[in-house]
């Protein structure tokens, strides 16, 4: 597993910061050599926005050609192994953490097999979604906050109606309750959205 970290120039990303689609399909570019349904094509990423400067955040089973998204959208990037840090994670161990994710609940009706999705509206009804993922991704919340939200509205490619994307970043201090299962999160993520931005978790130190 691999690590990225893309510093993004504002001007050459104003289109992208818009429209996830863009980053979405300039992000594919650089796993040219990987096929849709293999292993090593699992890849996760989001936006994070530290003070004055934006930075793409990437985790991915193979390396990158962060040349590609440097020509782009970025002015500098690094790339390090990240198979490392995860075997150092420990069951019982306490880190800081950031994740965006897209808090949504799916709406059942008598005519319908599968529910319309809706994005949970309330800082309540967000952190409580949240919660809810935690044990199942092998984790608990010792401290968490909603620090950040919004909504992006694109379209893709020949598609008549738009995508919308309701976005929340939390961060806090989460305890590990099954470091196998909390390995997957960190290099699967969770929840909806993957593909546009969402579900990756990252993890800083070891209180």
């Amino acid at each position: 597993m691999y690590i990225s970290r893309l510093e993004l120039d504002m001007f050459k990303s104003r289109k992208a910061f818009a429209s996830p689609q863009v980053f979405h399909a300039a992000l594919e570019s650089c796993f040219n050599d990987t096929k849709p349904e293999s292993e090593n094509s699992r890849k996760l990423w989001r936006i994070d926005r530290l003070q004055e400067k934006s930075y793409m955040l990437i985790v991915s089973a193979v390396r990158p050609e962060l040349a590609t998204l440097t020509a782009q959208f970025g002015s500098s990037g690094e790339t390090k192994d990240y198979s490392g840090f995860l075997s150092r994670i420990e069951t019982g161990r306490q880190y800081r953490f950031r994740f965006c994710g897209n808090p949504v609940h799916s709406v059942f009706s008598e005519n319908t097999k599968r529910g319309k999705i809706y994005p949970h509206i309330t800082v309540e009804q967000k952190e409580n979604w949240f919660a809810s993922k935690a044990n199942p991704n092998g984790f608990e919340p010792v401290q968490s906050a909603l620090v950040e939200t919004g909504r992006k509205r694109f379209y893709r490619a020949s598609a008549e109606r738009p995508v919308i994307i309701d976005y929340s970043v939390f961060e806090g201090v989460l305890e590990v309750i099954d470091v196998d299962v909390f390995r997957e999160t960190l290099t699967r993520g969770f929840g909806r959205a993957k593909a546009y931005g969402c579900g990756l978790m990252t993890i800083v130190g070891g209180l």
